[in-house]
């Protein structure tokens, strides 16, 4: 089950690095927003800090929100797998500013992401839930806060994927 369970963490916390990094291209490629990318780039990279610190505390005692074990590991290496093809992809293309917010918009929409957000919104169970919202602190719905960004400077919200 440990094993099971660090494997999990371990994909989580690529997950968040590798969102970081996408915030961290559009940071210095769209300098109108490079304050509002920074911040994701932050919140994300400490995300990632959050689950690593967490993992190498509580999985050898055997405990851990019981939250993050339903969430399958394939879906979750799935998602990093199209997360870093799309790193690699930004890294060397550049993207306009409309379709670089829509494609945040999709990345706080993955089920990774998704699944993150609920535990850190869901009424604490144990202490340990508590411990945890508690340091995400106020880096939450990242979702929210793009598609307010994106309405709130004209830039329009797709439907279409543009992953």
């Amino acid at each position: 089950m440990k094993d099971e369970l660090s494997q999990l963490l371990d994909e989580f916390i690529h997950l968040e690095i590798n969102v970081a990094e996408i915030y961290n291209i559009f940071h210095y490629t769209f300098p109108e927003d490079d304050d509002f990318w920074w911040r994701l780039h932050l919140e994300e990279s400490n995300h990632a800090a959050l689950i690593k610190s967490a993992k190498d505390v509580f999985v050898p005692v055997g405990k851990f929100p019981s939250e993050f074990l339903s969430v399958s590991l394939e879906d979750l290496r799935d998602s990093n797998t199209e997360l870093f093809n799309i790193v690699k992809k930004y890294k060397d293309t550049r993207v306009s500013r409309d379709v670089a917010f829509n494609i945040a918009l999709q990345l706080e929409n993955t089920k990774g992401e998704r699944h993150y957000q609920r535990f850190m919104n869901k009424k604490s169970d144990t202490k340990l839930d508590e411990i945890f919202q508690r340091l995400n602190n106020d880096e939450k719905n990242h979702a929210l806060r793009i598609s307010s960004y994106m309405i709130d400077h004209g830039i329009e919200i797709q439907e279409k994927k543009t992953l």
